[in-house]
């Protein structure tokens, strides 16, 4: 599994990157024609399992097949966790271009009353709650396609082969 890690999480990134760009980009465009912001929020699943099911892709090549069950579970688990990571590194990113008011964030987190680092350890594991299921659901439904479709691949080279 590990030997899978760095290409799968170099496309899972970069896809979900870009996708995120792409979403930002439609998102203003619907806010300045009036629509509502609720679409893009049900997007962001959208964009998790199109990146999911692009390194399923990935994985399944790799493999030559679909991978396990176990191997699934734990593959999703470091795609939700760079997905978080990169989120973060976003959020940092705004705040750094005066986006966000490092005085905003203090309140808020004084609000919820646990610290700062208790308020980054809920951060962390609402997302990975939200993140995982939906990442694993487009891990599986990549994998699977391309696994049938490779499947499919070898049974025409069985059948064109001559029979010895």
């Amino acid at each position: 599994m590990f030997a899978l890690l760095p290409g799968l999480l170099i496309r899972y990134s970069a896809t979900l990157i870009g996708l995120q760009v792409l979403m930002f980009i439609l998102m203003l465009v619907a806010e300045s024609l009036g629509w509502s912001e609720d679409l893009f929020r049900a997007a962001n699943v959208a964009v998790l399992i199109g990146s999911a099911t692009t390194a399923g892709n990935y994985v399944a090549l790799q493999l030559r097949g679909r991978p396990s069950w176990p191997m699934s579970l734990g593959l999703a688990f470091f795609m939700s966790l760079t997905s978080i990571l990169l989120g973060v590194l976003m959020f940092v990113l705004i705040i750094a271009a005066g986006g966000v008011e490092m005085a905003d964030i203090n309140s808020l987190v004084d609000e919820i009353g646990i610290g700062a680092v208790g308020a980054a350890l809920v951060f962390i594991a609402f997302g990975l709650l939200l993140a995982y299921p939906v990442t694993l659901v487009g891990l599986r439904i990549g994998a699977s396609g391309t696994a049938k479709q490779i499947a499919k691949e070898e049974a025409a080279k069985v059948e064109a082969a001559p029979a010895a």
